[in-house]
């Protein structure tokens, strides 16, 4: 289902995302002598805003997505029931 693969994409994406960001934040904190950290901190705080700015969009997709009401009694609706009949002849 492509809605399960888009998920585990998304998900995967976030975390890489995350695990970046931290990795890049203990460094400014732990490690001494960091140039310019107070703007390496403000491109972070973009990332992330530019982060959760994706992430609210994809929720906004997903309920648009999930609102969708599928037609069950058009002429392709019925059609593509009737493929999935399995019919047996002896």
């Amino acid at each position: 289902m492509i809605s399960d693969g888009m998920t585990k994409i998304g998900d995967m994406s976030q975390t890489s995302i995350i695990e970046k960001m931290s990795r890049l934040e203990h460094q400014i904190k732990y490690k001494q002598n960091v140039e310019h950290a107070e703007k390496v901190i403000a491109r972070l705080k973009e990332c992330a805003d530019e982060t959760a700015h994706v992430d609210e969009t994809m929720q906004e997709i997903r309920i648009e997505m999930d609102n969708i009401k599928e037609d069950t009694t058009g002429p392709q609706a019925l059609y593509e029931k009737l493929k999935k009949i399995e019919i047996n002849f002896i």
